[in-house]
């Protein structure tokens, strides 16, 4: 299970700093691809993470993650009913998708951290 969660760890940050990058070097012309590709990986990890939930730590940070996710889908479907809701949820979107693609990162790597804290503890 380690081995999947330092694979998480490192894909997003490589994606994160690709992306970075990328923006810094093209402005913001792509900038929906780049956090694109992070968004799907991180829903991916997200609902791997629900499925194996008892095989591996999981911090309660992940918990607000996915009911921020489902709060912003809920939003998402409402503001697609009405013309003029949809324009300020995209930019709701647009400001909010970098803070949490960090957000994940921080919780991807935080559990981690307690990971491989109690396997060095089982070690001793």
């Amino acid at each position: 299970m380690i081995i999947l969660k330092q694979i998480d760890a490192f894909g997003q940050t490589l994606l994160l700093a690709i992306s970075a990058t990328m923006i810094v070097i093209n402005g913001f012309s792509k900038f929906y691809v780049y956090f694109f590709v992070i968004g799907a990986w991180q829903l991916l990890s997200l609902i791997w993470h629900r499925w194996f939930a008892r095989l591996q730590v999981v911090s309660p940070q992940r918990t607000h993650y996915a009911k921020t996710l489902l709060a912003l889908f809920a939003l998402g479907l409402m503001a697609a009913v009405s013309v003029y809701a949809i324009i300020p949820f995209l930019l709701l979107l647009t400001a909010a998708a970098p803070v949490l693609a960090v957000w994940y990162n921080v919780i991807v790597f935080s559990e981690l951290q307690t990971l491989q804290h109690r396997l060095t503890i089982k070690m001793r």
